[in-house]
């Protein structure tokens, strides 16, 4: 991993433990020496994804996309273990499952994912912008910057999954449990960040549309409606009833 990429994902992983020790203080702690820990696993997964790769398809090493580098980097992280959990604080209560490395996974799996979708989508505007004075391309170019909005805020994620639960709580749980049973997998979760890209692009294209829609025919509705209408939508294709 090129050392710059790297020096800036660590500064982020610092910004992310922070953040949730300071919402745990009693029994979260920041791994100081997780760092080359960190860097390893995250060469050594994508080196065994390159070989294997290579070894399948007799072909050139495949370079990672988007999904398998951030995928990389959330196996990383909890092979690592940056965040702990206070000793005394397993010993009190081994059966409670404190998943704060877990979400520090996720959560700069989905930052890496989010920079590489804002990145593309900055080219393809820049591409675009010559286009001006065709009407379908105009009409991209404003969806364009409409998803390189949303990308200033958060992905989307469904708000609900099959179980009901919370679908980050789904994603920490799976990741717990994928850990303790030694299965972590680089194409399964990069499979899954595929899938929530395809997502949070559904769901800005539909809400980006609805607005569409209702501008052209003089109807009004405020913020709160229309993501509520866009994540039933959303939702519904996701886990149709």
């Amino acid at each position: 991993m090129e050392n710059t990429i790297f020096e800036n994902a660590w500064l982020l992983i610092e910004e992310k433990s922070a953040e949730i020790v300071k919402r745990n203080p009693e029994t979260a702690i920041f791994n100081k020496y997780a760092k080359s820990a960190l860097i390893n696993s995250y060469e050594s997964t994508i080196n065994y994804y390159k070989n294997t790769m290579q070894n399948n398809n007799t072909i050139d090493p495949p370079t990672p996309d988007r999904h398998k580098t951030a995928a990389a980097m959330i196996i990383a992280i909890m092979r690592a273990n940056v965040i702990v959990v206070d000793h005394d604080t397993r010993l009190i209560n081994p059966q409670v499952k404190h998943l704060y490395n877990e979400e520090l996974a996720i959560s700069i799996g989905l930052s890496m994912l989010n920079s590489y979708m804002r990145y593309e989508t900055e080219i393809r505007i820049r591409n675009l912008t010559q286009a001006i004075g065709d009407d379908d391309k105009i009409s991209q170019l404003e969806y364009l910057h409409f998803l390189e909005s949303s990308l200033s805020n958060t992905i989307f994620l469904p708000k609900e999954s099959a179980s009901r639960d919370d679908y980050m709580d789904c994603l920490k749980k799976q990741l717990y449990y994928d850990n303790k049973l030694n299965h972590l997998s680089l194409l399964a979760i990069s499979h899954l960040l595929f899938y929530i890209e395809v997502y949070h692009k559904h769901h800005v294209c539909t809400k980006f549309f609805a607005k569409e829609y209702m501008l052209k025919n003089e109807k009004r509705a405020n913020e709160d409606d229309i993501d509520s209408f866009v994540h039933k939508l959303c939702d519904y294709h996701i886990h149709p009833q």
